[in-house]
């Protein structure tokens, strides 16, 4: 067999994606992000969102603190607390700006919290209590890599509307620099504990994997239903 033949090893996150590939192009691809795209998405559906958003986003915060807490290695609690801080520093405060929308922080603290919201954020601390800093690293992955990826895509398209777009900052936000370097960086790192994966533990996180990635869904049609989710 000539060696131009043989198909490259996939990375981790390639064999991940692979096992959820229509549910992860359902996540990537949701009707939210199309009407936010050209800004045509109802503001009370975004305004719904984006308190849901801010509830989850403590819980993942605690979530990348349970990680460095489950990291053998100094390099592991490092790579997790940074992640604490660009949530903290980052994706939080972008929804301080938010506020000349009047959305106050108090009253996005005060939110009640979706059935969605719950059922994400609980799914992913009880993966990280129970399981290792790999899958904990996983359970997180699905929202990190898919905004990211999300937010890329929508800068690239030509049919993205920016000018006098209310969700401008949003898309900006995702598919920016800064957010792009992270995703590399938490997708390197990801990929970096491929060897050495035993058939059984690579099972474990492809189901983690794609149960995250259907909560995302989850999300996504929660913002698109806004104060007519359950609650």
């Amino acid at each position: 067999m000539s060696l131009s033949n043989i198909e490259p090893e996939k990375t981790l996150l390639e064999k991940l994606k692979e096992a959820c590939k229509d549910v992860w192009h359902e996540y990537t691809h949701p009707e939210f992000i199309d009407q936010l795209q050209d800004g045509t998405l109802d503001i009370e559906k975004f305004r719904y969102y984006l308190k849901q958003d801010y509830l989850y986003l403590l819980h993942y915060t605690k979530c990348f603190a349970l990680m460095a807490y489950k990291g053998e290695t100094l390099k592991e609690i490092q790579f997790a607390l940074k992640g604490t801080l660009w949530i903290t520093e980052g994706e939080l405060e972008l929804h301080s700006q938010y506020k000349k929308r009047g959305i106050e922080t108090h009253e996005l603290e005060e939110s009640i919290e979706s059935i969605e919201c719950i059922a994400y954020t609980r799914y992913m601390k009880d993966v990280g209590m129970s399981g290792d800093y790999l899958d904990i690293m996983i359970a997180i992955a699905s929202c990190y890599i898919g905004y990211g990826e999300i937010g890329q895509r929508l800068l690239a398209d030509e049919k993205t509307v920016l000018e006098g777009n209310p969700y401008k900052e949003w898309i900006l936000m995702y598919g920016g620099e800064d957010y792009k370097s992270s995703t590399i960086e938490f997708i390197e790192t990801l990929n970096s504990y491929a060897e050495d994966l035993s058939k059984k533990k690579l099972e474990k996180l492809k189901f983690i994997f794609g149960e995250v990635t259907r909560l995302e869904v989850a999300f996504w049609d929660m913002g698109m239903r806004g104060n007519k989710a359950i609650k």
